[in-house]
């Protein structure tokens, strides 16, 4: 009768121990999963940080262009500015030394 006992509390221990050692590969195979698919958003998330810098470099360089081409525009219009009143200057001085002609002459053209 105790080789019974002892045989049925080792059978008992032996189903806790099988019992405990696949609840243990369970859960090793979701951690397993989960860190695979931790690493995989992390490549994903890499790669969009990758894209978003290349994209943040190209827009800076565009708006340097338009900032170059802005004040390179603002400099001609400075530029035409200082002197559209010297060519009208020039302008009115040329039509005021032309000679008039009398205005029956323009009335038969």
């Amino acid at each position: 009768m105790w080789h019974e006992i002892n045989l049925t509390v080792a059978r008992n221990k032996n189903f806790k121990l099988k019992f405990l050692k696949s609840i243990k590969l369970s859960l090793s195979c979701v951690i397993q999963t989960d860190l695979e698919d931790q690493a995989n958003e992390l490549r994903s998330a890499e790669d969009q940080a990758k894209k978003a810098m290349a994209d943040a470099a190209r827009l800076a360089d565009e708006l340097r262009q338009e900032q170059d081409h802005s004040a390179q525009i603002e400099k001609m219009r400075r530029t035409l500015e200082l002197q559209v009143p010297s060519s009208y200057m020039s302008f009115c001085s040329f039509f005021c030394k032309l000679p008039t002609k009398p205005a029956a002459n323009r009335n038969s053209i």
